[in-house]
């Protein structure tokens, strides 16, 4: 439950902080984040596009904005504490023989891989006229960072992973009239990380080295949505993000026995989303809120480090020296929610 204050129609700065640990509405999330609104996390993000409280709901429908009658800012930050086990792990290569044993990476299950993290958004929205409204924002829409032991069964995979994608966001939203909004949004999309592997291979004649791979790209996006009043009392939201393909660019680091430093890249796609909200009012202070988020996952196929420049150990320009295979699936996420609003202030929000 969260008790904070209700949104007026004055402009409005809010700040809220949030403890976030993965539930069963953030399953099948992958590396996605939910906590894009302050607002929205109240209730687990139940009907958050149909549900136009702050500037926020152009991150997941932009035809929100057109219904916020007054300038506003928003700003939001969230502590995420994601928890996760590696059970029965163990691995061995078949194709690579040691005195025609395979090759074993034992049974290591990465110890307390997972990191606690802070990330925040900003918005800002405004009227220009009775049907135009325009926005803009800035928030996390995927991230990840994880380590794991040294003893890490999946260590020839990854030891290490480190990602953050940044959106940048314009809004431009119309309102046709007092039941209906369309609204699109184009954002800048900035992403960085570093993948750590260790190297099964010996190269060079030596064994035991680990490939780190720090890269950096910038792409564009889009999405689209519409809102929709069904009835004085129903509201529905749909809006689709497009997905993003980077290729990311960097340094490839090879330490242990053998160093060299090259530049590499690898092209990595953060997938779409399609997403439906719906809220209800039942009565003056109760109103019901329910949303699905369908992501498309199976973009996310295949992560292939590639060298641009010649390295040690017989690496030449082209080869791939990290290959970690994903095969992703698509899912769905729902939620539900109710808010009581308790005063002309304040509301409750049940997640």
């Amino acid at each position: 439950m969260n008790f904070r204050p209700y949104p007026g129609k004055l402009s409005l700065v809010s700040l809220a902080v949030s403890a976030c640990i993965a539930s069963g509405v953030a399953q099948g999330a992958g590396f996605a984040l939910y906590e894009l609104s302050a607002g929205a996390a109240g209730t687990a993000n139940a009907g958050r596009a149909a549900n136009p409280e702050d500037a926020s709901i152009m991150s997941s429908n932009p035809a929100g904005i057109a219904f916020l009658d007054k300038a506003q800012w928003t700003f939001g930050g969230a502590v995420v504490m994601p928890t996760g086990e590696v059970k029965n792990a163990s691995g061995t290569k078949g194709n690579t023989l040691i005195g025609n044993t395979p090759i074993s990476s034992g049974t290591g299950d990465g110890g307390d891989f997972l990191s606690t993290a802070f990330v925040s958004s900003a918005y800002f929205a405004a009227p220009i006229d009775e049907k135009w409204a325009v926005g803009f924002g800035m928030y996390v829409p995927f991230a990840a960072k994880t380590e794991y032991d040294d003893d890490f069964a999946g260590r020839y995979l990854a030891t290490k992973t480190e990602l953050t994608n940044i959106n940048l966001q314009s809004t431009l939203s119309y309102k046709f009239n007092d039941d209906l909004s369309f609204g699109l949004g184009l954002f800048a999309s900035h992403i960085e990380g570093t993948l750590g592997n260790k190297k099964f291979q010996s190269l060079g004649g030596q064994a035991g080295l680990e490939m780190d791979s720090v890269m950096e790209g910038d792409d564009w996006g889009w999405n689209i949505g519409m809102l929709w009043n069904a009835t004085d009392k129903t509201t529905i939201g749909m809006s689709y993000t497009s997905k993003v393909d980077f290729t990311v660019e960097g340094d490839l680091k090879l330490t242990g026995n053998l160093q060299d430093k090259a530049k590499g890249h690898l092209d990595l796609t953060l997938p779409d989303k399609f997403e439906i909200g719906i809220t209800h009012q039942l009565d003056d202070r109760w109103t019901l809120l329910a949303g699905a988020l369908w992501t498309g996952w199976s973009s996310f196929d295949e992560v292939n480090a590639i060298a641009d420049e010649g390295m040690v150990g017989g690496i030449n320009p082209g080869d791939v020296v990290t290959h970690v295979p994903e095969n992703w699936k698509d899912s769905w996420a729902w939620s539900v929610g109710a808010e009581y609003k308790y005063n002309a202030q304040w509301r409750l929000s049940y997640p």
